[in-house]
């Protein structure tokens, strides 16, 4: 490592040993050199998870703190706070990065610029041959665009999930980081590049791909769908145009009206009927949140 750290990689992590091991593999094996990286655990309290910490907490630039569970947005924010980078970046405990991705984020910052990201994609194998892959990759290709050039904008990028982002660390500082009031890992990141925008930064596409070493189940399918309505009913609430229960319901039944779309996009029956789906789960769980809030 040189004197000055430039960079700091910030993970969160709670109890998810196996895929936290290949995620700090990935991270330790960079081509930069003026890199840490700091792992924040949320309050594991499985045997595995602290031996693969105590193992990676031995290497030189990996430093590991330790927390009670208070959910990703805290423990991202202990991190940032704790770094020393100029550039602070972020990836999750269940995903692979490429060996260029500090070099290429760093790389890609210019004056006015707050973030820097790309793109989460499943692993190419489960792409050939898993349904909820494809689903999860068709459903970004009809939510973002993804351009294979860089591309500086004042929003509206595939930019700013924590899977695959880079912040300045003094634009962290004056947004006070995220908010910790989201109770999920779902729509801080998107309340964060909504307060970063309105105060008038840009945001900055590079076709950088990290890995997402989801197991994309059924079971991780259904969950993701429903947390991620429950974040979008927080972020609403924050920023204003929350929904009526009926007007969720009224768009629960609506998504229904995608299939036509998803079927002349996709060519594939049981990708558009997951893209359907996921759309109305995404609505169960904003109608889960409304109820309950």
């Amino acid at each position: 490592m040189t004197s000055k750290i430039r960079a700091s990689i910030v993970i969160p992590t709670y109890e998810r040993p196996s895929k936290l091991e290949l995620t700090l593999g990935s991270v330790c094996d960079q081509t930069a050199d003026n890199y840490e990286i700091i792992v924040v655990d949320d309050g594991s309290e499985s045997e595995h998870q602290h031996d693969v910490l105590r193992r990676f907490e031995e290497k030189e630039h990996v430093q590991v703190l330790r927390q009670e569970n208070s959910g990703p947005a805290a423990a991202r924010n202990r991190g940032w706070r704790h770094a020393a980078g100029e550039f602070i970046l972020f990836t999750d405990d269940d995903c692979i990065v490429p060996r260029d991705w500090v070099q290429s984020l760093v790389a890609g910052f210019e004056p006015g610029v707050a973030a820097v990201g790309g793109s989460l994609f499943p692993p190419e194998e489960l792409l050939r041959s898993n349904r909820f892959a494809q689903a999860h990759r068709f459903r970004d290709q009809m939510s973002y665009d993804e351009p294979d050039e860089p591309v500086r904008n004042e929003g509206d990028l595939a930019v700013g999930g924590t899977a695959n982002v880079a912040y300045r660390r003094s634009v962290l500082s004056e947004m006070d980081g995220f908010d910790e009031s989201f109770p999920l890992a779902a729509g801080e990141d998107a309340d964060l590049q909504r307060r970063v925008v309105n105060a008038g930064f840009d945001m900055k596409y590079i076709p950088m791909c990290v890995e997402h070493n989801d197991d994309y189940s059924w079971e991780s399918f259904v969950s993701r769908a429903i947390r991620s309505g429950e974040g979008t009913h927080h972020f609403h609430q924050k920023h204003g145009g929350s929904r009526s229960i009926p007007r969720i319901l009224f768009g629960l039944v609506g998504s229904l009206a995608y299939i036509p779309l998803a079927l002349q996009q996709s060519k594939n029956l049981d990708v558009s009927f997951l893209y359907v789906l996921e759309r109305m789960l995404n609505r169960v769980g904003e109608l889960k949140s409304t109820v309950y809030s």
